[in-house]
């Protein structure tokens, strides 16, 4: 009877411990398994470098220029205080007297024609970046930078507005949305390697709904411009109304020297001085009495440089402007909002055409 009691203690022992080696089992197995699908979760939903890259853009594109307040540092080539400091409401001004004389590295897009030429500004590309979809078709997506120069309009009495590549397009865009309103007051505009837009929707409806824009302008296009084409600067030229009364209302310069850049000599930059200087005197005539006396220029930077940048062009030089007759020209850089861009691109930048 002992030995039978003894017998099924064991049985049962052993088959409790079988269960428990069962449950265990289960629970060990369900463990690894849930480890397996945590890393093998983890692995598909990494982000890529690239996929983080367009993460930031994705947070730019809530606000164009991110979060940062405007950089509204502008220079003056007749301003001697450099003591104001960013801030929204006001301009950091850069004193004539600073040693610009170093030139910086040129970018990775120069061409290689004009790599070295002192006072070249083909740092100032365009850098493709990303935008939503309703921005490639919003009419308001230039609007942060319209503010920007309507306040350097206002505060520096501006008479002219001069762009470069990506500031030329600034340009071309901020004339047609003031088209209705007499361009802001502006008298002339002076557009260099400039080109419209083109995947900016909303904004090239502005431009083709305002064409021809009726304000005095002249368009300097380089026929070796590899980073915008000659048939996109002629595309940007023709959205501007000539007057056959008056050979000084529309120019148009093509230099077959030039690439990218301004122009550095020759009869294309006495053209530039020609067409400035006959601007001053439409504006002051020496013969009448005017309470203005100075010229004053806005000047818009390149996509991707800066105003202190574009400022060291040969074109705004002290020396330049004394050997010209040019001291009573006075141009005035601003900083395009944060990035260095006036409009951002979407993806793929500009569209190119064949020259």
């Amino acid at each position: 009877m002992i030995r039978q009691i003894i017998h099924r203690t064991r049985i049962k022992r052993k088959i409790l411990q079988k269960k428990l080696q069962n449950i265990w089992n289960i629970i060990v197995i369900s463990l690894i398994l849930g480890l397996i699908g945590i890393i093998i979760y983890l692995i598909l939903n990494k982000p890529s470098k690239k996929d983080k890259k367009y993460d930031k853009d994705d947070v730019d594109i809530q606000k164009p220029f991110g979060n940062n307040a405007w950089d509204k540092k502008v220079y003056s080539k007749d301003d001697d205080d450099d003591s104001k400091y960013d801030d929204y409401s006001k301009y950091d001004d850069y004193s004539k007297d600073d040693d610009y004389s170093k030139d910086d590295d040129y970018s990775k897009d120069d061409d290689d024609d004009n790599k070295g030429k002192k006072g070249n500004t083909n740092r100032g590309t365009c850098i493709p970046g990303t935008i939503s979809p309703n921005g490639q078709t919003s009419s308001n997506w230039a609007d942060t930078s319209i503010t920007l120069i309507n306040d350097a309009i206002s505060e520096h009495q501006i008479h002219g507005i001069l762009g470069y590549s990506q500031g030329a397009a600034m340009v071309l865009t901020y004339l047609a949305k003031k088209s209705n309103n007499n361009f802001n007051n502006l008298r002339f505009a002076m557009m260099f390697c400039g080109y419209k837009m083109l995947t900016h929707e909303g904004l090239l409806i502005d431009i083709e709904t305002a064409s021809p824009l009726n304000i005095s302008s002249l368009h300097f296009i380089g026929l070796n411009d590899t980073v915008i084409t000659p048939s996109l600067s002629r595309s940007a030229a023709e959205s501007f109304e000539a007057d056959p009364n008056d050979q000084y209302f529309k120019v148009k310069i093509e230099d077959g020297n030039a690439a990218h850049n301004l122009p550095t000599g020759g009869q294309s930059l006495n053209q530039v001085v020609e067409f400035i200087q006959q601007k001053e005197t439409e504006l002051f005539p020496p013969n009448q009495m005017s309470t203005a006396t100075t010229l004053n220029i806005l000047c818009l930077h390149g996509g991707g440089s800066s105003a202190e940048e574009f400022q060291r062009d040969l074109l705004f030089s002290d020396d330049f402007r004394t050997n010209n007759n040019l001291q009573n020209v006075n141009f005035v850089f601003i900083n395009a909002p944060g990035g260095g861009e006036w409009v951002c691109d979407p993806p793929g930048g500009k569209k190119n055409t064949n020259s």
